[in-house]
């Protein structure tokens, strides 16, 4: 994900709540100036923004320069285009799994796209997220190689059976198509979240697009708690448009049950991953919640404030992760292995008196203390903003099991 530059940043925030009301196809209360240049352009299209903006620009909520109106107009055509295709893309493999007696759920940027926001190519995504029974593992398999996918290894080379122990998809690629991400569940094998696969297959419903009814979707319960258990697992550090998910996700079900899905969030031991998320969202003003939503937020104590702004903020924030680890470490003996990690025998030898190796090998004449003072001065003088530093401190330590390997 690119860096976000602080000016970029503080132009967006107040356009956030009104790309909401864009999601939820409102009426526009008069133009907001949005001042976007060429240099900001990518990191609106890698943060998913571009097809939202240009909605918001059309719709008279946000106001452009012809150069920015020109680029957003185009990537929004684009989004529709690569929408159409994927479309029939998941409508000839929703077919594929149908015939051979595979019930499929799609999920996250392909369900929400079609289904929750309200108009095709607003909410672009990178890959088709199918989620089967474990049982349909290997079948699914054969369904999408028998349409001329070929299994594709993630980006770290690792094997598939490694994926299989410690994972919980599998990626297929077909030339001139969008990656599909088959999904045997929803978070690592050794995270704390345990979600309910077989019964949200159960649960899901059709679209109502009469064009996309070989495709299901989750319930509208089980698709916050799967939005909830995603950001979690990736400590905020998502895409812009994944706060909008929610936006867009709640105004299409206004009759969404809140005490079934916070009994499903505890459920699946993450009850703290849809704390964190819906006070995020409310917190930056992209939804209003009910009480129902929210007094369970208030029992798990979290700085939402920090958080919703760190939420934002991430990739323009040098993240002094030394110190992120050292101070979200489990008990005494994490937290000295982190401040003291163990330098081999033959690299401290190297190592002269006054020297320093990098943040951990300190000189041999310093003391225990010593070097303490020393690795806290380097990772604290790395940390800007205290706000953010407790708000990565604490979405690393509730979250550590989710973190991706």
């Amino acid at each position: 994900m690119p860096a976000i530059d602080q000016s970029l940043v503080e132009r967006l925030r107040p356009v956030l709540p009104r790309l909401a009301s864009v999601v939820r196809a409102e009426a526009s209360t008069g133009l907001q100036p949005l001042g976007l240049t060429p240099s900001d352009f990518a990191s609106i299209e890698l943060h998913g923004l571009a097809s939202l903006l240009d909605h918001g620009r059309r719709a008279g909520f946000l106001e452009c320069d012809p150069v920015a109106s020109s680029h957003l107009r185009q990537q929004s055509r684009i989004g529709e285009l690569r929408a159409d295709n994927a479309l029939n893309q998941l409508v000839e493999l929703g077919s594929a799994l149908e015939e051979c007696g595979i019930r499929a759920v799609v999920v996250k940027g392909g369900a929400l796209a079609f289904h929750e926001y309200p108009y095709r190519g607003m909410r672009r995504f990178g890959d088709l997220d199918v989620l089967v029974h474990p049982s349909n593992r290997d079948a699914g398999c054969k369904a999408l190689e028998s349409l001329g996918y070929e299994w594709q290894s993630d980006c770290l080379g690792h094997s598939r059976e490694y994926l299989l122990e410690n994972h919980y998809h599998w990626s297929f690629a077909r030339k001139d198509s969008i990656l599909v991400e088959l999904h045997w569940d929803l978070a690592p094998a050794a995270a704390g979240v345990k979600m309910d696969v077989p019964g949200i297959l159960e649960r899901s419903v059709a679209p109502l697009d009469g064009s996309a009814r070989k495709f299901r979707v989750p319930s509208a319960e089980d698709h916050l708690l799967i939005l909830a258990v995603h950001t979690a697992r990736h400590q905020l550090m998502v895409p812009l448009r994944s706060y909008l998910d929610v936006a867009a996700l709640l105004s299409a079900h206004p009759t969404l049950d809140w005490d079934v899905a916070w009994a499903r969030a505890e459920g699946a031991n993450a009850a703290a991953d849809l704390a964190v998320m819906l006070g995020v969202v409310e917190h930056l003003g992209l939804v209003s919640l009910p009480s129902a939503a929210t007094a369970p937020i208030r029992k798990h104590r979290l700085p939402i404030a920090d958080l919703a702004r760190y939420a934002v903020e991430w990739s323009s924030y040098d993240r002094p992760d030394g110190l992120i680890e050292s101070l979200s470490a489990s008990g005494p003996r994490d937290l000295l292995r982190l401040l003291f990690p163990a330098v081999p025998s033959a690299q401290v030898a190297e190592v002269q008196d006054g020297q320093s190796e990098g943040d951990f090998a300190l000189p041999k004449r310093q003391g225990r203390g010593s070097r303490l003072i020393h690795r806290l001065k380097s990772l604290m003088s790395r940390t800007m903003d205290l706000g953010h530093l407790r708000a990565a401190v604490v979405i690393r330590r509730r979250f550590r099991d989710h973190e991706p390997e």
